[in-house]
């Protein structure tokens, strides 16, 4: 928002202490976010925004030991394991106006799967890589 002045900007995220910590953080750049506490876009209406961005746990929970100690010992479990990109497809479907954006993370491997899951309703997905060379980013177009 601070770019970008005429946007409304809002922020979810199902825990509390990691609002806490992203409302500190608004507070402290003078950021007018407005915050939500739940389960991913279920606390939105219908046809409000024209883009979400989401890094969702994507980490699957037999994975955990491998993790690096510093990764798996701070952050709490609900941040990192997980698979909700069916569900976040979803609900984005329902929240997007048409003709809005969807823009995901992604497991450094998980391009294909992911992408398969959106339906007819999406425009193709564009890919973004990271610095290393990995499909990183994911962006949908709602049609």
């Amino acid at each position: 928002q601070i770019e970008r002045p005429e946007a409304e900007v809002f922020a979810g995220d199902l825990s509390a202490a990691a609002l806490a910590v992203a409302r500190e953080n608004a507070r402290r750049l003078g950021a007018p976010v407005r915050f939500f506490c739940g389960d991913l876009l279920e606390a939105c209406a219908a046809r409000s925004f024209d883009l979400v961005v989401s890094n969702p746990p994507y980490i699957p929970l037999d994975q955990a030991r491998g993790l690096p100690a510093e990764v798996r010992e701070y952050e709490p479990g609900v941040a990192l394991f997980g698979d909700l990109y069916g569900k976040l497809l979803g609900g984005a479907a329902r929240v997007l106006r048409p003709g809005g954006w969807l823009i995901v993370e992604l497991p450094y491997d998980a391009r294909e799967r992911v992408q398969a899951l959106a339906g007819d309703e999406w425009e193709p997905g564009i890919v973004a890589p990271d610095l290393a060379g990995f499909d990183r980013v994911l962006a949908w177009r709602l049609r």
